[in-house]
């Protein structure tokens, strides 16, 4: 037992807290140039002026490609001396009309400051396609080309615009000859040489944070492709074995009146033997050699001579093998696929909780697909007049969506644990209980956060591509072990969102953190259901009045509402203005948790025996809960037309949304376990939902990839339509959950197995 602990906790630490360590180098995975130009831009972000137009853009664009400013461009300090002759060589060309000049300078942005300002974009991200394939397509091009953009920093809305330039070219050199031009010609009372930067669609080299990212996947990948092998052969072999009878030497006949049936009793040993190794292989090694021990030790069967006879040795050699083969059937693609794929049983009695799981599942989906593209969209003007319309709310406000997986973890965790607790007379072994919910979270949680820093560039090719690896890159080397720890949402304090290693891993803090204090209201209600009660109950006071005080005294305007301002601008003086205050922190949104572990408790004590409820009774609580809902989501529509809502107003919603909405589902969980469902019960223990409802940690922590991989990877900019966007979202979804289920496959069942493998006995004990 004790070598199987070792081994296990040697495996986790080589093969999934490792890329977290190499998370904390000092390497980057930008390409050098790109991350002097990153650093250098980041500390005039404070000087950027909205006022800017665009058409300034278009201007500098025209100036730097100008053959006025040559000598400018030939003096300008820090250039590569490649660029600088290959650039001067494009800008001649282009003058005298040469044609793979003019396929470079037609693929770039094309700003029209009236067109941008009535769609309110200002991106144009030009030919893609025509500026990388100058050299295929006019072969005497002196020069590859890749396509960069030229941007503003710091504003509200992007200003970019695409430009063509010579492969040899880096970011750095493109900002110092920009600099050097406007010097030339400077533009009066504007810094732009501040205010510009560039990012270019360049070849990243690999890293030692994503070498050693993809070799441990490539262990777990072998690992699995091993194991499946040796589970399809071995079960071919069981399959196709025929049965050998054991070779007896008698040496002297038994004198018994019964020898017929001692006889058949041999055959019907032997035969056993072989058919019970099927069924008997993963769980003893020695089955094979009892066996024979027993037959050889009869006496009436006088002295026996049996081959292949196990020596103390040989069988300390077959328990390490056995050992090997069932490390091996941990990860076994077949045996764990079958798992997450089984519908055979959707959850018995809490069946609809697997509904409800998938499809709040699927609605986080749908809000990030509308939220991550946001920022690709070509008219803005256009896409406001869909996002305002009453029947969008239900994505705008698809926050709520978290809340009720809040409701439905607090519920299964203590109605579970009561369970157990019940039929073990109040033992349990809490050591293992926390054990059993980090193991189960953290090696996918890492391998995440592994891929999103390391990984992620690789994926495609885009012009905000580097951008986003070097951000995410740079907070998991400061604050990787905040998400190792799950108090990522509360250090730095107040922090923001957008800031962490993981953005969306707010959640797995806040969860986690309910989960450690679940046994102390688990363990409270189960002596005194009043007292259990009576503590929920404080709980829930408290974080409405934090929620509220916080809410008032930094002036944060209701939560949904469209084109709500601060009420006060304390916030501004802070280090985060616009820090997390609220949204993710354990004292906000707890309540939801605690109508779950409430919840929880009363299907306990429910003890699945058939509740009596009146039908008016159970047709209030549908209204109710529908009513509530529908007000939550669709309440705040009348906000869209720019009416600010008074404080009190915005501080009591802020407050109160969430729980009235945990409350709602709370409501569907506990009429739909009851038997007072109906067809809503009927819809939500659909057996279809089992499996994805398995998929839906992994679809959670990676679908924010696969939405982000698509989207900036955009060589041109996303017109959103109701049918555009649905075609987007069900892509979006379906690869969320293929990715979910290859992660299950490689790293979510094999650790799940290799607890079961490394603590079977203490767990059957």
């Amino acid at each position: 037992m004790a070598g199987k602990v070792v081994f296990c906790s040697f495996f986790v630490a080589c093969f999934v807290l490792l890329p977290t360590y190499i998370l904390g180098t000092s390497e980057v995975l930008l390409h050098p140039q790109a991350q002097k130009a990153f650093q250098a831009f980041q500390r005039f972000e404070g000087e950027a002026n909205s006022t800017v137009p665009v058409n300034l853009l278009k201007k500098i664009l025209q100036m730097i490609l100008a053959p006025d400013y040559i000598k400018a461009i030939k003096e300008a300090p820090g250039v590569s001396e490649e660029c600088r002759s290959d650039f001067i060589t494009y800008i001649y060309d282009k003058k005298n009309n040469s044609d793979y000049a003019n396929r470079m300078y037609y693929s770039n942005g094309d700003h029209n400051f009236i067109k941008s300002l009535y769609r309110f974009n200002f991106v144009s991200l030009g030919n893609y396609e025509l500026c990388t394939s100058v050299k295929e397509q006019a072969p005497y091009s002196p020069f590859e080309t890749k396509q960069c953009a030229i941007a503003f920093w710091g504003f509200i809305v992007p200003i970019k615009s695409a430009v063509c330039v010579p492969v040899s070219c880096s970011t750095t050199d493109l900002w110092l000859i920009t600099e050097a031009v406007i010097k030339e010609n400077p533009i009066p009372d504007i810094g732009l040489k501040y205010l510009i930067y560039y990012e270019c669609i360049d070849v990243v080299p690999w890293s030692a944070g994503a070498i050693v990212t993809m070799c441990i996947l490539s262990i777990f990948a072998a690992l699995v492709i091993a194991g499946t092998v040796y589970e399809t052969v071995n079960n071919y072999l069981e399959r196709h074995k025929t049965i050998q009878p054991t070779k007896v030497k008698r040496v002297v006949e038994p004198v018994t009146n019964n020898a017929y049936s001692n006889e058949t009793f041999m055959s019907k040993t032997n035969e056993a033997m072989e058919l019970k190794k099927d069924e008997t292989s993963e769980t003893s090694s020695g089955i094979d050699t009892g066996s024979a021990s027993s037959v050889e030790a009869n006496p009436n069967y006088g002295t026996i001579d049996v081959e292949n006879v196990r020596s103390t040795d040989v069988h300390v050699q077959n328990s390490c093998t056995a050992f090997i083969e069932k490390l091996l059937m941990c990860f076994s693609a077949t045996k764990n696929g079958s798992k997450v794929l089984n519908s055979g049983s959707a959850g018995g009695q809490l069946g609809c909780l697997n509904g409800i799981r998938v499809l709040s599942m699927w609605w986080v989906i749908l809000a990030h697909t509308a939220l991550f593209s946001a920022g690709n969209i070509d008219d803005y003007v256009f896409t406001d007049t869909i996002m305002t319309r009453f029947s969008f709310q239900v994505i705008t406000n698809g926050t709520y969506s978290v809340d009720s997986f809040f409701v439905l973890s607090g519920l299964l965790i203590t109605y579970l644990t009561l369970i157990h607790l019940k039929k073990t007379d109040g033992r349990m072994n809490w050591a293992l209980f926390y054990f059993h919910r980090y193991w189960r979270l953290t090696p996918l949680y890492m391998i995440a956060i592994a891929i999103n820093a390391n990984l992620f560039v690789y994926f495609g090719k885009g012009l905000s591509m580097i951008g986003y690896q070097y951000f995410f890159h740079t907070a998991c080397e400061k604050y990787w072990w905040t998400n190792l720890l799950y108090i990522n949402n509360l250090y730095p304090f107040p922090g923001n969102l957008g800031e962490q290693c993981l953005s969306w891993g707010w959640y797995l803090a806040n969860d986690m953190q309910f989960f450690v204090i679940s046994p102390l209201l688990i363990v409270l209600l189960r002596k005194s259901w009043k007292a259990g009660f009576a503590a929920i109950s404080a709980l829930c006071l408290l974080s409405f009045a934090a929620t509220a005080s916080i809410n008032t005294y930094w002036g944060l305007p209701i939560e949904g509402g469209w084109e709500q301002q601060k009420y006060n601008n304390r916030t501004d003086s802070t280090e985060y203005p616009d820090g997390d205050r609220v949204y993710g922190k354990p004292y906000c949104r707890i309540p939801a948790y605690l109508v779950g572990v409430s919840v929880g408790y009363v299907l306990y004590r429910l003890d699945k025996k058939q509740l009596k409820i009146p039908m008016m009774a159970v047709l209030l609580g549908w209204c109710a809960a529908v009513a509530t809902g529908l007000a939550v989501i669709y309440g705040l529509w009348s906000t869209y037309d720019g009416h600010q809502v008074p404080q009190g107003v915005a501080v009591f919603y802020n407050t109160v949304a969430r729980f009235s909405w945990s409350l709602a589902v709370a409501w569907v969980a506990f009429a739909c376990i009851t038997g007072y469902g109906g067809f809503a019960n009927t819809l939500l223990s659909w057996s279809v939902w089992s499996p994805l409802g398995r998929l839906s940690y992994g679809a959670y922590l990676f679908h924010p990839l696969v939405i982000y991989g698509i989207v900036l990877t955009w060589k041109t900019e996303f017109h959103f339509t109701i049918p555009n966007y649905a075609n987007l979202f069900i892509a979006c979804m379906a690869l969320s959950y293929a990715v979910a289920f290859v992660m299950s496959l490689i790293i979510e069942g094999p650790f799940m197995a290799l607890e079961k493998l490394m603590l079977g006995k203490t767990k059957r004990e």
